[in-house]
């Protein structure tokens, strides 16, 4: 979910090359929303079209709360490095606003943030360690403390990238497969177990990659394949 406010406070930015839609209205760089409410985001390049969902607030949303909580997530919010993927998907937020009324808020009116930088489903955390975790409904956050534990609960002496693709040009609409990477870890026990596909940690210029990803702009990509403490970079290309 994408949050902006309504009439002044936040410009829409696309890009150049792509056409985008909200509620079926035409918007382009720079666009104002005017109306608070959710708004459906459709976005078409070269005949291809997807869609995604964008939340407008109030520009006065924060000077009306009284207090904001969680009302339900999960136990606790811990994550092995690398491997858990976050998932908001089970937490609410309970607001209570001045005049005594309550609204319950979820996932898709919500924004979240560790350290700073912002998480989407499916996030893997890079490194170990407590998190100053946010979770931001329009101007008003939650904070909370999140905590990335090693991936492993013993030792490994090293990694091993044994299986990646051949391919290395893709074209835009041409699809992803994180299955096709393979890393073995080999433990100081003398034990090895091997992590594939959406197990792995695998970024493109940042964007976290799963099976089937499908690539929507062109250009060279890093990639980035990580597991635990194992980090291999590569470069592949989209073409139009």
């Amino acid at each position: 979910m994408h949050i902006y406010y309504a009439k002044n406070r936040s410009n829409y930015h696309g890009h150049k090359e792509l056409k985008y839609w909200a509620n079926g209205v035409p918007i382009g760089e720079g666009y104002i929303f005017k109306t608070p409410g959710k708004k459906v985001i459709t976005i078409k390049y070269q005949g291809k079209q997807g869609q995604y969902d964008l939340q407008v607030f109030p520009a006065n949303l924060g000077a009306n709360i009284k207090e904001c909580y969680i009302l339900n997530a999960p136990p606790e919010f811990s994550y092995r490095q690398t491997l858990d993927l976050f998932d908001p998907s089970d937490i609410t937020v309970r607001c209570v606003y001045t005049n005594g009324a309550t609204d319950d808020f979820r996932v898709s009116d919500l924004e979240f943030y560790a350290n700073g930088v912002k998480l989407s489903k499916g996030y893997k955390f890079k490194e170990a360690g407590n998190k100053n975790f946010v979770i931001r409904l329009g101007n008003y956050n939650i904070k909370q403390t999140l905590t990335v534990v090693p991936a492993f609960d013993k030792a490994v002496s090293r990694y091993e990238l044994i299986n990646q693709p051949d391919q290395t040009k893709y074209k835009v609409g041409e699809a992803f497969h994180t299955c096709k990477y393979t890393v073995r870890c080999y433990f100081e026990d003398n034990t090895t177990a091997d992590f594939s596909g959406d197990q792995l940690d695998i970024t493109a210029n940042g964007v976290q990659m799963h099976e089937n990803y499908v690539f929507v702009s062109p250009g060279d990509k890093k990639i980035i394949i990580s597991l635990g403490g194992f980090r291999q970079t590569s470069t592949l290309t989209v073409g139009k």
